[in-house]
């Protein structure tokens, strides 16, 4: 009987709270915390490469809600069908040879609807693959396999090319190289070339792309005390401009983005000027987004690759 009554009680929660979340206005735009600026892609490729060569070795995807609606809506509707397993980590995986592969099967990161699928390879050209994370003296390259994909609960999928090379203007591929010389944290990180593709379904089903941006960096010096420096360079493949960017971005515990520091891009081509992301604010994934023209802005960072 209780049973039954608790059953009822859900259903009426999760039918008054889907009308609520009918009734709010459309913005237009498919997900807001998936609209990616160059600086913003900037950083998830940083954070990334920086968060998947540290202790606990994983992805993440950090997603702050804007109101209670889609915070019950995440909570209550959408993990009720986008529940999958945990995806693996470097602690949690095995190696073959010089390679270990973390395989995503519908998975989902701690705190996160969003669903991954494919996976990422640590090969090692030197150094001992192990589970023992993170890693001694090693230097080791970071890919992804054709068709890694992350999905979020609004249906925008971001691709993850490692393989193929891209880029309007330089083509460069390679995933991203990272070499521990020892002194964990210290290390040096080179992001070779990533190809990231989000496509959504607009209103009338049909498969657009959102945004595709290709990116590269030089050798990214990371100090003991988690302070990243260097220069990143990224390819906007739909609008054929390219975003040079000094970073400068100091990382803590308890955050996968930065807890202080700048990313500063230079735009050159179709897109001129320059924009600047301040991680200078109290929470976890905010930042202060001072663009070309002038104005600024607080934006909340959506992901890490």
């Amino acid at each position: 009987m209780n049973s039954k009554k608790n059953l009822i009680i859900k259903a009426i929660f999760l039918i008054t709270i889907s009308i609520l979340n009918g009734c709010k206005k459309d913005s237009g735009d498919t997900n807001p915390s998936d609209s990616s600026s160059p600086s913003e892609s900037i950083n998830s490729a940083i954070s990334g490469a920086y968060s998947s060569s540290t202790t606990g070795g994983s992805l993440t995807y950090f997603d702050n809600k804007k109101n209670i609606f889609d915070f019950l809506k995440e909570n209550f509707i959408e993990k009720l069908s986008y529940a999958g397993t945990s995806c693996p980590t470097p602690s949690t995986s095995l190696c073959s040879g010089s390679v270990m592969t973390l395989t995503y099967s519908s998975c989902n990161f701690s705190g996160s609807a969003a669903t991954w699928n494919g996976s990422q390879l640590l090969t090692y050209s030197s150094g001992t693959c192990s589970t023992s994370w993170p890693p001694g003296t090693a230097t080791f390259t970071r890919t992804f396999s054709t068709g890694t994909t992350r999905t979020n609960v609004a249906g925008i999928t971001v691709t993850l090319d490692t393989t193929n090379t891209s880029g309007y203007s330089s083509q460069v591929s390679g995933g991203t190289t990272v070499i521990v010389t020892g002194s964990f944290p210290a290390r040096t990180i080179t992001i070779n070339g990533i190809h990231l593709t989000a496509t959504g379904t607009s209103k009338k089903g049909k498969t657009v792309t959102l945004w595709d941006h290709t990116i590269n960096s030089g050798a990214l010096t990371v100090t003991s005390g988690g302070n990243v420096t260097g220069t990143v360079v990224l390819q906007h493949n739909l609008a054929k401009y390219t975003a040079t960017s000094s970073v400068n971005l100091n990382y803590t515990s308890g955050c996968v983005h930065p807890s202080s520091g700048s990313i500063t891009t230079t735009f050159s081509g179709t897109q001129t000027g320059t924009e600047t992301l301040n991680f200078n604010l109290s929470t976890c994934g905010q930042a202060s987004l001072i663009g070309t023209g002038g104005s600024t802005s607080t934006v909340t960072l959506g992901h890490i690759f």
